[in-house]
């Protein structure tokens, strides 16, 4: 993502974007998601009000749509493979369709089902929503979404809801600490630990130290700014 772009360049590029969504095959609905996100973020550190609230928008559609692919993705076939002691029958995994579609996705287990949850809010409903995201009345995050969904339905809530509309800088720390966690959970020591091909390893070990350096870098060019905030 090009930080030089515009704000009519990126709002047009939502658009292509979001044309491309409903016919998205899963690999690259995958990529579309991560480039909303990515123009989102441009936007956000622009402050850039209006662009954010149609980003918001578009990735929750973008989602919503990833879930419904997750959802109508059969969870495996089984096969008879013999009986135990006591007749019982084994069945083994022929396949895992729907891991499969979330590795074309690109996406967690964690956000699959978050994303499916998004695919059972009733479409009216959603699309309300969503509105309310693009014209910056509702904070566009999917438990807020989750939420407003049973306040429709008429479910009670346990506690009273505050929607607070988050400034540029709140989203972006938001986004900034998703993206952490989510590379904390990928890169964790168990999950690479488990990869049986040395050259990946190395891979995996040289992106690890160039990301290190990188965050370094950013870090360090905070700093400063930090300190005049601060004086």
């Amino acid at each position: 993502m090009n930080p030089e772009m515009g704000e009519r360049q990126i709002l047009a590029r939502i658009d292509n974007v979001s044309i491309a969504i409903e016919k998205a095959e899963p690999e690259q609905l995958g990529k579309a998601i991560r480039l909303l996100d990515a123009m989102k973020r441009l936007a956000v550190g622009k402050k850039w009000v209006g662009t954010i609230g149609n980003a918001d928008a578009w990735c929750l559609k973008a989602r919503r749509r990833a879930g419904e692919i997750v959802e109508a993705t059969p969870t495996g076939e089984h096969t008879l493979h013999g009986r135990q002691a006591g007749g019982k029958v084994l069945r083994e995994d022929l396949g895992h369709p729907r891991k499969d579609v979330r590795e074309e996705l690109g996406i967690s287990e964690h956000e699959s089902k978050s994303w499916q949850a998004l695919a059972k809010i009733p479409e009216k409903t959603f699309d309300e929503f969503v509105e309310k995201v693009r014209m910056r009345e509702e904070d566009g995050t999917i438990s807020n979404a989750l939420a407003y969904a049973k306040a429709e339905a008429g479910e009670p809530e346990t506690h009273v809801r505050v929607v607070k509309k988050r400034s540029p800088d709140e989203i972006l720390m938001q986004d900034l600490n998703d993206a952490v966690e989510r590379l904390m959970e990928v890169s964790a020591f168990e999950t690479l630990e488990s990869m049986q091909d040395a050259k990946h390893l190395h891979m995996a070990v040289e992106l690890l130290e160039r990301t290190a350096e990188f965050l370094q870098r950013q870090a360090k060019k905070l700093i400063p700014a930090l300190k005049e905030l601060n004086a």
